[in-house]
């Protein structure tokens, strides 16, 4: 048989490579103090080595720590006679690492542990001290989709998805879960009983404005939605910790909606019972509030304010469970929904597919330089590809909408709400109203604030991403006094010496 031909690919060539990295792999200059020079022959490198040895270091301690882990993981010789030398003085490491995967995880895992135990072997013989591999399992990530599955080769059929999915998931013997109680049902029935008898009590989009006082209303409304999400997002925490599985609450955004969000990601490693347990928690929640507040609005007997604010409470409630239902986005509904079309990731997979479309199109217009990869859907089956193709209709149809409602309607609210009160601060200066003064400060400081609060959540959970973006444009407007791009790049590997 022929052997296989293996040429070396230039980083600089490759799709989505960080510049500050490329610049690095192709032996420019460095950026100033950020990145200096890689030193690349042994006599360049000898001062940070010997910079790196003059450090106090607990090697007894980590060597302990990695023996007793290796030994109960059934490591060769190899491996702990690399550990043994890691507690001498003089001796040095190649780190790399990667998440544990399905078989070890993709080719480019065992490509990182290979690379590692080649460039301590160059380095180790270069420098003259010992130079020990090591690889870090990043086993504490619970982002169970990205690990249950694993695409191998075949001769005939291209790529196959092979994937993990244990019988009864893992939480056999997990501490039991919350469940819905009996002595909830009734709570609905009755209140769906009382808006049958009492329709006179079912709030009106009016009573959201229960009081004149623009600041006071969305003062009041602002304490009582943020209480009644956090209680919701509170409900999934719950579920998730009684079913045994990591889960923590972070502000996030959904479009141009500011959300608080619970990552359930380990979800996928319980039985489906469980699952939807945790996904409706929130719903379940924000039902059994709704059908007190309306028991309360129809019996309690409260006095006209109480009614007003009880009726917005239900008001607010009751926007936030439609907007559940808002499949394009990720809500509790889209978990049970694309949990019972047996899909991992549908908003992932379908923003893969639009892309690759979008790239095709560009592609087509300006056709240069190498062709497009293949599909992201070229290794399912056909019903998951018609799966992921009418969602990401679903995706574009309700983003559309949703955006297209913002502009009309949501913007010209907001630019109203900050017209009026900017009119109503000017007009309390000039005709010396302390309380039109206060008030109108209050609503532009309350509306001006939370559109802040947006923008600054939005670019916290893209910082990645505008980083990149950043590094792209400093590259295409910054000239490089360096070698071009095209340059060959030295034969040494690049140090990657640590403690």
């Amino acid at each position: 048989m022929k052997p296989p031909r293996l040429e070396p690919v230039p980083y600089g060539s490759l799709r989505r490579v960080p510049p500050l990295f490329a610049d690095a792999m192709a032996g420019r200059a460095g950026r100033g103090d950020l990145l200096p020079p890689l030193p690349r022959e042994p006599a360049a490198l000898r001062p940070h080595l010997e910079a790196l040895l003059r450090r106090p270091l607990p090697r007894a301690e980590v060597a302990a720590v990695l023996e007793a882990q290796n030994r109960t993981f059934g490591a060769d010789a190899a491996a702990l006679t690399g550990i043994a030398a890691l507690r001498e003085p003089g001796s040095v490491a190649v780190l790399t690492g990667q998440q544990v995967g399905l078989f070890g995880g993709p080719l480019y895992t065992w490509y990182k542990a290979l690379t590692a135990v080649v460039v301590a072997r160059h380095w180790g013989e270069a420098l003259k001290v010992p130079c020990v591999p090591c690889f870090w399992l990043a086993s504490e990530d619970d982002d169970f989709t990205e690990v249950d599955h694993a695409l191998l080769l075949t001769r005939r059929s291209g790529p196959v998805r092979v994937q993990y999915q244990p019988e009864g998931g893992f939480a056999n013997t997990l501490p039991a879960t919350c469940r819905l109680t009996a002595a909830i049902v009734p709570v609905l029935a009755a209140a769906a009983v009382t808006l049958l008898l009492r329709p006179d009590v079912i709030p009106r989009y009016s009573d959201f404005f229960w009081s004149p006082l623009l600041s006071i209303v969305i003062a009041v409304n602002l304490v009582l939605g943020t209480i009644h999400l956090g209680v919701h997002e509170l409900a999934h925490l719950v579920a998730a910790r009684a079913e045994g599985i990591p889960a923590h609450i972070r502000p996030g955004t959904r479009l141009q909606h500011l959300v608080l969000q619970t990552d359930v990601s380990a979800a996928w490693a319980l039985p489906r019972s469980s699952r939807y347990r945790i996904y409706l928690a929130g719903v379940l929640w924000d039902l059994l509030a709704l059908s007190i507040l309306i028991l309360a609005l129809a019996y309690a007997g409260l006095p006209p304010t109480g009614e007003a604010l009880l009726a917005a409470w239900i008001l607010l409630i009751f926007f936030g469970l439609l907007g559940e239902f808002s499949f394009y986005m990720r809500t509790d509904i889209y978990f049970v929904f694309q949990d019972l079309l047996h899909s991992r990731n549908l908003f992932h997979d379908a923003q893969s597919l639009l892309l690759h479309h979008y790239r095709r199109a560009i592609h087509a217009l300006h056709p240069k330089g190498a062709g497009l990869p293949p599909g992201p859907l070229l290794a399912r089956s056909a019903g998951e590809r018609r799966k992921v193709v009418f969602y990401a209709c679903l995706l574009i149809t309700g983003t559309l909408i949703s955006l297209g409602r913002y502009l009309l309607i949501g913007i010209p609210i907001l630019l109203g709400l900050v017209s009026q009160a900017a009119a109503g601060l000017i007009g309390g200066f000039q005709i010396g109203n302390t309380f039109l003064v206060l008030d109108s400060s209050f609503t532009l400081l309350a509306v001006v604030g939370m559109q802040a609060l947006f923008v600054a959540t939005f670019l916290h959970g893209r910082r990645g991403a505008l980083a990149s973006i950043s590094a792209t444009l400093a590259r295409l407007f910054t000239p490089h006094s360096g070698p071009q791009r095209d340059s060959p790049q030295s034969d040494s590997p690049p140090p990657a010496l640590a403690p």
